[in-house]
């Protein structure tokens, strides 16, 4: 099924590329979302030709066309300040943080953060990368830690993103990046561990510096766990 072509033509394309599908949504000027629907199609099986057909099977001309921002999911990612490292040795860092990373057949995009004097770094295959660019070239390409990262106010604090099977950490202290990682957890005690852990690799101060949750998925007994180690924990 395809989005209607004169119903979303001026409409902006947000596309979501996780390990085991896409997902694509269309909004409107208000950044409002008005239609979507979720592909399971691994996209890493497919060569830059046959992905090229795969999204413009799924989607009108005129919308791939116009405004489209890609967000790809991937674990191999890592923070950087700005201007000390060439781009020469991007693939060393991120080897560097993840060992298993092998750079064949990837492309490595940077994201900018301004506010933050950093660049986000992380991988694309470039089958995936090529099909993206040759079906629009302007298209913004944005890792989920941007996106995340983006909207963290600079206020002392520790942020904690709860995802599926993955938790998001980012600590900002004098409007300072101090970490920004990512972490496995399946359980509340999961969760806790990595936080703990975060205070006291960090040697941050419990009684002062509150904890911000995000998600959809917030359960009472993870509440209920954290606010007995930690003093302030605050859900959004």
């Amino acid at each position: 099924m395809q989005f209607e072509n004169t119903k979303y033509r001026s409409h902006k394309l947000s596309i979501r590329i996780k390990p085991d599908g896409f997902s694509l949504y269309v909004l409107d000027n208000n950044q409002d979302l008005v239609a979507s629907k979720s592909e399971q199609i691994a996209l890493t099986s497919y060569s830059t030709n046959e992905l090229i057909e795969i999204f413009r099977s799924k989607l009108e001309p005129d919308l791939l066309a116009h405004d489209v921002e890609v967000c790809y999911e991937t674990e191999i990612y890592t923070l950087v300040p700005n201007g000390i490292f060439e781009e020469s040795a991007f693939s060393d860092l991120l080897h560097f943080q993840h060992p298993n990373f092998n750079p064949a057949d990837t492309k490595i995009v940077k994201n900018t953060l301004p506010a933050l004097k950093a660049w986000l770094l992380y991988m694309m295959p470039n089958s995936i990368y090529e099909a993206i660019k040759l079906i629009n070239a302007h298209a913004v390409l944005k890792h989920p830690m941007t996106v995340y990262l983006s909207e963290i106010p600079p206020i002392n604090a520790v942020f904690v993103k709860n995802r599926e099977g993955r938790m998001d950490v980012v600590v900002m202290q004098q409007e300072l990046l101090m970490l920004a990682n990512s972490y496995n957890q399946s359980t509340d005690e999961d969760f806790l561990y990595h936080i703990l852990n975060t205070f006291e690799t960090l040697q941050l101060d419990k009684n002062s510096l509150p904890v911000h949750i995000y998600g959809n998925e917030i359960s009472e007994s993870l509440l209920v766990l954290l606010r007995k180690y930690l003093r302030t924990v605050i859900t959004t």
